[in-house]
């Protein structure tokens, strides 16, 4: 495999993550009047327990961002990966407001443990001449993720169940985070 195609595939696997992430922003945006109503709790209550991943992510993307030039973009991105898929997982289970929000919370950390890993981890990889239309590509899969949520999320509980969108992000978040395990730092510290 010549340098080039790893390093597409890298930036291909980069801008998976990102979009796998900001999936769970949105996913379970369809299905919140019929899951507070499953834990009993007012919807105006719920969604402001939802807003807590929002609250946690704007939190964590410094402090996340220096984590990521410490210990390694890959390394980090792995990690908010794992926090991002089992907090999702963590969303079947709750049983009331406290719950959700703290897995919501959870969810947001670890998106913000991702998101700067991976536009950092872009930019070291793509040579000098494509950096911007790399940035262009890990945005635009952000994007892509945070415009398709509601509608996966909602497809995904219409068709499967209530708890489906919670086990989807889990098991596309571990997924796409192991997909990341085997690319390589080039600036490793």
């Amino acid at each position: 495999v010549t340098e080039g195609r790893k390093m597409m595939a890298s930036l291909v696997l980069l801008g998976i993550a990102l979009l796998v992430v900001n999936l769970g922003f949105g996913m379970f945006t369809p299905i919140l009047p019929q899951y507070a109503a499953e834990l009993g709790i007012d919807t105006t209550s719920l969604g402001f327990a939802y807003s807590v991943y929002n609250v946690a992510l704007i939190i964590f993307l410094i402090p996340s961002g220096i984590m990521a030039d410490r210990f390694g973009r890959a390394r980090t991105i792995v990690i908010g990966m794992v926090v991002y898929s089992l907090s999702s997982l963590m969303l079947v289970f709750a049983r009331d407001l406290f719950q959700f929000a703290a897995a919501r919370a959870a969810e947001g950390i670890g998106a913000a443990v991702v998101t700067p890993a991976v536009f950092a981890l872009t930019a070291d990889l793509a040579p000098a001449e494509k950096r911007g239309s790399g940035m262009g590509y890990t945005s635009t899969m952000e994007t892509v993720g945070n415009l398709a949520s509601p509608t996966v999320g909602g497809l995904t509980a219409q068709t499967m169940g209530l708890t489906f969108p919670f086990y989807t992000a889990f098991f596309v978040g571990i997924l796409s985070g192991a997909f990341v395990v085997p690319i390589k730092d080039r600036n490793v510290h």
